[in-house]
């Protein structure tokens, strides 16, 4: 096994070509948190992604702007959205193939695909570049059969969370190389202290999700529950989170807003931190979206990847409740399964029965009570992340780090 300085690797981190990375969404948060994550381990970090970040990088990563995003390339080049997304798509592996071909043939490579957009350069770059795709979208027949070729190019996939890698071994085939599950960056809640729940005082629940048509974010869902809650004891509801669209927002919170709900904007960095510990409980209770009570059917299939919410709120002190869509592998992991509310309640026994459950497991998160050093014990931290993903990366280019 050789042994090699890691600042003598560079790893590229290929941002998702939908937008900039920032500090909101899943896959474009994920992408600054190992970005920093893998710098603070030691590796030179290049990130490709549209013009305009907004994410904290810290030293040691480099933002590489690959294109505008699609829609100032809608504006000045006049092209309809489908040819501007293309285009975006496009920008960053050509961007990443041109820096790889002019450095030395001896630099060692490793690229970290968040998205599939350098799905193209996996046969080229076998061989040259170690090559790792992060599964954060859906799996669906196409991408499995693109990811396989992927594999037999000598790439490698990273499942993020173990539901995730068993359902796509269940449904499709085996295909994940391993498992890493995410982390946060829990720099600015350990500014806060959290505002634990008193017995007899009003429960403040609160919402952090992304505002969508089909509220695959299950906000509305939050707001009944709320509702069935203040039949038995005081409560209030906060929703928080940036909006899709304007339709998004007076078709989802706009019905919800009165005495007893309020929406508190976007939050981000330290202002999210003291927002969520502030709460007493958090309301996570994802669907698959738009549940049609006529049909009694949802109308998608969204299942959470991970969730890296669920992980602020334990981390803030803050106890959720999740539905069992995907996400809730984090409450799993953290001992809270008892605070998870199950789908399969909404669709076997109706909306009434699901409510009153996860108004129940709101007030049992109210009063649970725990020591916050043991509920930060239990969550997954940036700092894991980077140290999972550095000794695959090591383990890969079967190289030793040298100490220095």
């Amino acid at each position: 096994m050789a042994r090699i300085d890691r600042s003598e690797i560079n790893v590229a981190v290929v941002a998702p070509s939908t937008c900039p990375v920032n500090e909101t969404g899943g896959a474009e948060v994920f992408t600054g948190t190992l970005a920093n994550a893998l710098a603070e381990q030691g590796f030179s970090v290049r990130v490709y992604g549209q013009e305009g970040p907004s994410f904290g990088f810290v030293d040691g990563v480099t933002y590489v702007p690959t294109s505008p995003t699609a829609n100032k390339i809608m504006d000045t080049d006049g092209i309809g959205l489908r040819k501007a997304v293309n285009d975006t798509g496009m920008a960053a592996p050509l961007k990443l193939a041109m820096d790889i071909a002019q450095v030395p043939d001896n630099t060692r490579w490793v690229v970290i695909d968040n998205d599939t957009a350098s799905l193209p350069l996996a046969p080229f770059l076998k061989g040259v570049a170690e090559h790792i795709f992060v599964q954060h979208s859906p799996m669906t027949p196409h991408r499995y059969g693109m990811y396989q070729q992927v594999k037999q190019s000598g790439g490698r996939i990273v499942a993020i969370a173990d539901h995730q890698r068993e359902h796509v071994a269940a449904n499709f085939g085996d295909l994940h190389d391993i498992t890493i599950k995410n982390g946060i960056n829990t720099r600015d809640f350990d500014k806060f202290t959290p505002k634990f729940h008193n017995r007899g005082e009003p429960v403040r629940v609160g919402t952090l999700s992304r505002i969508a048509s089909l509220d695959i974010k299950g906000v509305q869902f939050a707001a009944r529950a709320v509702e069935k809650l203040l039949k038995e004891h005081d409560a209030s509801l906060t929703i928080a989170g940036p909006v899709a669209d304007q339709a998004a927002f007076e078709s989802v919170v706009v019905p919800l807003l009165g005495d007893h709900a309020r929406y508190m904007g976007a939050k981000n960095g330290e202002e999210k931190a003291a927002y969520l510990a502030d709460m007493h409980v958090g309301a996570a209770l994802s669907n698959p979206g738009g549940w049609d009570e006529r049909t009694q059917r949802f109308m998608s299939c969204f299942k959470e990847g991970s969730s890296l919410v669920l992980l602020e709120m334990i981390y803030s002190g803050t106890i959720p409740v999740s539905s069992d869509s995907g996400g809730a592998e984090a409450m799993m992991d953290a001992g809270l399964g008892d605070f998870i509310v199950p789908l399969d309640i909404l669709q076997k026994e109706g909306m009434d029965a699901f409510t009153d459950c996860a108004a129940r497991k709101m007030l049992e998160a109210a009063r649970f009570s725990a020591e916050l050093s043991d509920l930060r014990k239990r969550v997954r931290t940036i700092d894991d992340l980077g140290y999972d993903y550095a000794g695959y990366i090591m383990d890969i280019l079967n190289v030793e780090c040298v100490v220095t």
